[in-house]
């Protein structure tokens, strides 16, 4: 019973008190560690353009949810992430150009190579920070992290059914491509 009250009122004074702050500093904050800087990232995050992102509704009638969006951008910058690799599910992302899933704002600066966009610096955080992110997707048993572009099909269906085969010709063709693939959701796998 001591314990219970001493945990309610050390929560009431921790957990109301007015110097908590919800951004994280920068990873230069950090230092360096044997020469290297420290780098905030995120291996495995959904946009708007899957199913899941902003409770579902990251997409109404086709077309992003601009809330979930700024939501999404306001986290990158309060959080300092440097870099994330999105990670979206195949049954939309296929259907949309890179430019839409890199999600461009005005002030960004998109990288691209050989004339195809692959990399947006986001722009618009309050202290004038720079995260980065790059498209990439996760199926049922391959996650392909910074692609350069969609692999070649027919038609965005033919795409989508591709993207969702979990084959390893999928895996050929991603890694052919220079993506880097990792497996999701590893709790799903045994070491046998």
């Amino acid at each position: 019973m001591n314990f219970f009250f001493f945990g309610i009122l050390f929560c009431f004074l921790a957990c109301s008190s007015s110097h908590y702050h919800r951004q994280l500093p920068p990873t230069s904050f950090l230092g360096t560690l044997r020469g290297y800087s420290y780098a905030r990232v995120i291996t495995h995050l959904h946009s708007p353009y899957s199913w899941d992102a902003c409770d579902g509704k990251g997409l109404v009638h086709a077309v992003v949810n601009a809330s979930c969006l700024a939501h999404l951008r306001l986290a990158m910058c309060e959080n300092h992430i440097d870099f994330a690799f999105l990670t979206d599910h195949p049954a939309n992302m296929a259907f949309y150009s890179f430019s839409d899933l890199l999600m461009v704002q005005p002030g960004d600066e998109i990288t691209s190579s050989q004339g195809a966009p692959y990399l947006n610096q986001l722009a618009g955080c309050s202290d004038g920070f720079l995260p980065q992110w790059t498209v990439g997707l996760e199926d049922a048993v391959t996650m392909a992290l910074a692609m350069s572009g969609h692999l070649s099909a027919a038609s965005a269906s033919d795409l989508q059914a591709l993207y969702q085969s979990g084959t390893s010709i999928l895996r050929d063709q991603l890694r052919a491509a220079g993506s880097l693939l990792v497996v999701p959701h590893t709790e799903r796998w045994t070491d046998q």
